[in-house]
């Protein structure tokens, strides 16, 4: 995969917003500029201004520049909306939390009949299962799945350390349209992995990944602590 020098330069940027030295509308320092700034290549600042415009951080608007995106929260919770970071990792950094994930399990699925009505076109299938820090403290459990045809190799990385969207941009095939589904459930088994009480309830949101391709890549499940996230919700009434 690429070298982690872009990291430089997105950590500086987060760390701008977090400080508020940065905030939502300002336009960023320029390709050259940062890449003056941190000694790194014009092609490696790039990757790494695209990656946070893929979380929704940045916006780019052709001719004037890229800013940041005016729907950063700060409150205190995670925000996820359409308009909001799709890297639940990138939001927590800006509301300065520090952010470590715990691989509970990482396995190869064989024709699970659940998923392949999901997927349709694909029978084997990775799960992954992360536990989600923010500042120590349990924020929510993850169930990731994705197509063994098109991630063969994923078994080779430390999905602790690296985002599994920097995995699927570097084989590209990275999301770029999701389709979410909210509910409040309680489930025991999940109360007891996040430290709640057996009778609390939590959010479950499914998350449907769709490629430039328009292929389903990722369905995921995740279990959030209703404490700790809020949705934004845009209504058309045309």
């Amino acid at each position: 995969m690429k070298s982690c020098l872009h990291h430089k330069v997105e950590e500086y940027i987060l760390s701008e917003i977090k400080n508020r030295h940065l905030k939502p509308g300002m336009k960023i320092l320029s390709e050259r500029k940062l890449a003056e700034k941190f000694n790194l290549s014009r092609m490696t600042v790039k990757y790494a201004i695209d990656k946070l415009v893929e979380s929704r951080i940045l916006i780019k608007v052709q001719g004037k520049g890229t800013y940041i995106s005016n729907n950063l929260n700060y409150n205190g919770r995670i925000m996820l909306s359409k308009d909001n970071p799709i890297s639940m990792k990138h939001e927590n950094i800006v509301l300065g939390k520090t952010c470590t994930d715990y691989v509970q399990s990482f396995k190869l699925l064989y024709d699970r009949d659940d998923l392949n009505s999901i997927f349709k076109k694909y029978k084997d299938f990775y799960q992954l299962v992360r536990i989600r820090f923010a500042d120590e403290s349990t924020y929510g459990i993850e169930y990731c799945y994705f197509p063994f045809e098109i991630f063969k190799d994923a078994i080779r990385y430390d999905f602790s350390k690296i985002s599994i969207y920097d995995y699927m941009s570097y084989k590209k095939n990275i999301p770029n349209n999701f389709v979410t589904k909210i509910e409040v459930v309680r489930d025991p088994n999940i109360n007891a992995i996040l430290n709640l009480d057996a009778d609390s309830y939590t959010y479950k949101v499914r998350f449907y990944g769709i490629n430039k391709d328009k292929n389903l890549v990722e369905y995921t499940i995740s279990y959030m602590k209703m404490d700790k996230v809020e949705f934004k919700i845009r209504y058309d009434f045309n």
